[in-house]
């Protein structure tokens, strides 16, 4: 049987001894690297266990020796308290809805083992040790996306996964769906691995936290950044069509309006589009863009302003594009400083202790909320909203260049047949406008829907779950919509040909982009369209928009 090692080449991640950051949760998820836990993690497992077990002696702790929740004066029975674990796994594993897509889910179990590992919940070493069994071995338990309300954790998404970790439910093994209880007897039994044993409280510890609308958070971080770079990029050869002017996105304007965002936007097209012959540069080349009636046409104007009689001259163009290219860095700036953000939020949460108890080894056992998910939740809800901007800023750019009486220099919907009896891609553009549509309404913040659950003991929750989720949806769609205007891209510049005019950096972004389409006007697009949004997923994450904790 290959693992991941096997695939990927990789180095194995020590996990448990430092900080995970956003990217190594792409490289476990998406690329499947091996991990292995650190010696010193291995090491505070076992004291943190020991000391637990020693204390559940000798006083009430929540959830060891007490029931759940609302009967939390309840008292628990040592006979009883193995058989209260798995009660609670049990009972919680009941989501429904859609799978939660297998990636979604490596990046939870990863997140889930990175909390485990800081000990502070006091689980047995085989817990740890079973999830990088199904990390490395690319076992990933079936778990529904409907079920969390993001207050006492993601306790019915991570039921799932400890769910499979006893042996018990469904897992994604192979390609196949299959029993749980089946993969341990054919397949995990030949190398001594059996299913989870309840010691203390790794039922509670397994599902008390916000792993999973942390997990989704932080792949949606992830391709936020691939979306933005490939918006960005899209936007240096739409200046190019245009023969846009370098002013939009000089130094000069960024400095006396200097947000992060916008700042470090403008460098990239300063960058990107250095080499090209597209662009309006400042001296004779701007001043000739302007014929027929160039810079003396407009100072007779100005001479001319006090009277009511003045002439007024028509130029061949206008001195200023419209918004979606002259504000290119306005618009991206905001989303990259909102992904920014986003990074550093979900990296903290990543690293957090979200588990209630809390062990504190030769100190103190704390009662508390931790794993309330307010934090994830309202960071999704910027996130979505801002690459809904995203996804409005590419259709308004695809819509510049179908209109062929915006653009004035394309044919209408870019067709390269038969206007009137071939269509080009004007059934594309419905596309991308009901697209659209749709994010603009999973706009709608979730963090704000509280509802009291459980007794009214969950009478305030985050629906953290829910945001991510829906962020995820957002994003999604965006890819779809950015592909269409690549796509829309790559035929404006095969219309105008004038490839060998682009920069080298958007040259090679657009060949990269061209190789996915057929060039011909009207054939169904779905595939090529398709192809592009695969090519752009397994992007890596440039330098340029790696933000993490600046």
């Amino acid at each position: 049987m290959k693992k991941a090692s096997e695939k990927n080449k990789r180095a194995v991640f020590s996990i448990g001894s430092k900080d995970i950051n956003i990217s190594n949760v792409g490289d476990v998820a998406l690329r499947l690297q091996e991990i292995a836990i650190s010696k010193e993690s291995r090491s505070r497992l076992v004291k943190n266990f020991e000391y637990l077990k020693e204390r559940s002696t000798k006083e009430v702790i929540y959830g060891l020796n007490t029931g759940f929740g609302p009967m939390a004066h309840i008292f628990i029975s040592k006979e009883k308290q193995t058989e209260l674990q798995y009660n609670l796994i049990r009972s919680h594993a009941v989501g429904l809805g859609d799978f939660i897509e297998p990636r979604y889910v490596r990046a939870i179990m990863f997140i889930r083992l990175q909390t485990l590992l800081k000990s502070h919940s006091a689980v047995h070493g085989d817990t740890c040790r079973l999830l990088v069994e199904f990390l490395n071995r690319n076992i990933v338990p079936i778990t529904y996306q409907h079920g969390s309300v993001g207050a006492s954790g993601d306790l019915v998404q991570l039921a799932h996964i400890a769910e499979a970790l006893i042996g018990e439910g469904r897992v994604m093994y192979q390609g196949k769906i299959i029993e749980t209880q089946r993969l341990f007897k054919t397949v995990l039994a030949k190398d001594g691995i059996v299913p989870l044993k309840m010691h203390l409280r790794e039922g509670l510890a397994l599902i008390n936290g916000t792993s999973s609308m942390t997990g989704i958070a932080a792949l949606n971080v992830h391709y936020s950044k691939i979306l933005l770079q490939n918006s960005a990029r899209a936007s240096s050869l739409l200046f190019e069509i245009v023969n846009a002017s370098e002013d939009y996105f000089s130094k000069e304007i960024s400095d006396v309006r200097p947000h992060y965002g916008q700042m470090k936007v403008g460098e990239f097209f300063r960058s990107i589009l250095k080499s090209s012959k597209r662009i309006l540069r400042e001296g004779a080349n701007a001043a000739n863009a302007f014929a027929k009636h160039p810079v003396d046409s407009l100072n007779k104007i100005n001479k001319d302003i006090e009277s009511t009689n003045y002439d007024t001259h028509h130029m061949d163009r206008s001195r200023q594009e419209i918004y979606s290219i002259r504000c290119a860095i306005q618009v991206l700036g905001p989303i990259l400083d909102e992904i920014k953000n986003a990074t550093q939020v979900v990296e903290i949460e990543m690293n957090s202790v979200t588990d209630n108890p809390l062990v504190f080894i030769d100190s103190k056992i704390v009662h508390g909320g931790n794993f309330h998910g307010d934090y994830i939740s309202y960071e999704m809800d910027k996130l979505k909203i801002a690459i809904t901007k995203l996804s409005i800023f590419s259709e308004r750019k695809l819509n510049f260049l179908v209109n062929d009486k915006v653009n004035k220099i394309l044919p209408p919907f870019l067709n390269t047949g038969v206007v009137g009896l071939d269509l080009g891609l004007q059934g594309l553009q419905f596309v991308a406008t009901s697209t659209v549509a749709e994010n603009q309404s999973l706009s709608m913040p979730v963090s704000i829907h509280s509802i009291s659950c459980n007794n009214d003991n969950q009478d305030i929750v985050s629906m953290g779950t829910n945001s991510a989720l829906m962020a995820q949806k957002v994003i999604e769609n965006t890819f779809d919509v950015l592909a269409i205007e690549l796509m829309s891209i790559v035929r404006a510049v095969q219309i105008l040909g004038i490839e060998s005019d682009l920069s080298v950096g958007t040259k090679a972004f657009y060949e990269s982009i061209k190789r996915y389409i057929s060039g011909k006007a009207d054939l169904v697009k779905r595939d090529e369209v398709q192809a592009i949004v695969d090519f752009l997923k397994n992007q890596e994450v440039s330098d340029f928009y790696n933000t993490t904790r600046k």
